[in-house]
């Protein structure tokens, strides 16, 4: 029963890219927010939603994260926020950070970019 399940958890990948990302969207509609960005898979039936913004002296990036849980059709917003703050440099600029914390996501981060 233990191997199915985990089957299952592990299948539901493809169900997560796609009816999950529109049954956020649907959520997020529903509950007038606007100011997400557009989901995200990040580890079977868990999707995230990232927001980066100048921070308030506008030296640092302020990068929001918001998770969701869908479970084939029910979809509700995780209780917590990551956040991250990332100085601004000459190195470092707003792109180069925008970059790093939201392209490159996931829970399978480790694998090549396409």
């Amino acid at each position: 029963m233990l191997t199915i399940a985990f089957a299952l958890f592990i299948t539901s990948r493809a169900l997560t890219q796609t009816s999950g990302v529109d049954d956020v969207l649907e959520l997020q509609e529903a509950r007038e927010v606007q100011w997400q960005g557009r989901p995200q898979y990040y580890a079977p039936l868990v999707l995230e939603c990232s927001t980066l913004a100048w921070g308030p002296e506008a030296t640092t990036a302020i990068t929001n994260r918001y998770y969701y849980c869908w479970l084939f059709g029910m979809t509700e917003e995780l209780p917590f926020v990551r956040q991250h703050i990332d100085d601004v440099t000459s190195e470092r600029t707003f792109p180069v950070i925008a970059d790093e914390r939201l392209l490159n996501r996931g829970f399978w981060r480790g694998l090549p970019r396409r």
